[in-house]
């Protein structure tokens, strides 16, 4: 692709911007901080590495900020939160296309990484943190109204003993805590949650995986309901659904029997 030139053309670099924005929000990524070699490895040619891997990491640094960002904005960011489905929405549309709809494995990465950001404030700018605490505040103690639904605890929270530096495992094992990443940068604090869940409750086939999505999407539908100005909120569609064929998708169906996959391969580059 880059024989004999020294600078990307601007379709090269609209290609590039496209698998990034599907890498992105790939209803399987997980793993956002080696983003950069995974692009690289879908376009690697033999010459021009340094000038591919530049514009590679600018791109993957601007679009998973642009994420990171919407998630934050879902939350407060600008004092307006969206319900799960509207944030879902957005999220499609901005790093899929206008003509994608939502799908359940994009609702689940919403409802995982928005909770992520919800229960570790430090990730978030200290206005925010602070906003944010106040309607969770608001929201645990019933609000105004009293029928808001009290916050749900992520499990490793119950199971860990931050003391020791070990916590029980999805197989009730006790094994070390996964350590803090020495860069403790957004999506690199989001890869050793993400890790965490995964000690423990197994593979996202489980059933204490659908137990705990389904808990927070309860959650987070009464913490932040949904306005009928924002359309209707289609979340329980999306729930009850068929699952695409014949591609596998992370659903409620296929969680449960999932043909001895899983969900989260280290390295997987989404095609």
């Amino acid at each position: 692709m880059l024989v004999g030139t020294t600078a990307l053309t601007s379709i090269q670099i609209e290609n590039i911007r496209a698998l990034t924005n599907t890498m992105a929000f790939g209803e399987e990524r997980y793993e956002f901080t080696r983003m950069t070699e995974d692009v690289m490895d879908a376009f690697k040619t033999p010459t021009g590495i340094k000038i591919l891997r530049a514009k590679v990491s600018e791109l993957v640094s601007s679009i998973t900020g642009q994420l990171r960002e919407l998630v934050l904005e879902s939350l407060g960011r600008k004092h307006k939160f969206w319900s799960l489905f509207l944030f879902t929405h957005k999220a499609c549309k901005k790093f899929c296309g206008k003509s994608t709809e939502p799908t359940r494995g994009m609702l689940f990465k919403c409802v995982i990484i928005r909770r992520f950001v919800e229960d570790h404030p430090v990730v978030m700018p200290t206005d925010m943190s602070t906003h944010l605490a106040k309607k969770r505040k608001a929201n645990n103690s019933g609000g105004e109204n009293g029928d808001v639904a009290k916050a749900t605890t992520t499990p490793y929270m119950v199971t860990m003993n931050r003391d020791e530096g070990m916590m029980k495992s999805h197989t009730n094992e006790t094994v070390p805590f996964p350590p803090i990443p020495p860069k403790a940068n957004f999506w690199a604090m989001f890869e050793w949650h993400f890790a965490i869940l995964r000690l423990a409750l197994g593979q996202t086939n489980s059933e204490a995986w659908k137990k705990y999505l389904m808990d927070i999407i309860e959650e987070d539908r009464s913490n932040y309901p949904h306005s009928s100005s924002s359309g209707v909120d289609d979340i329980d569609a999306l729930l009850n659904a068929p699952a695409p064929e014949p591609a596998v998708q992370w659903t409620l169906d296929t969680m449960v029997n999932f043909e001895g996959r899983d969900l989260y391969t280290p390295g997987t580059v989404p095609q």
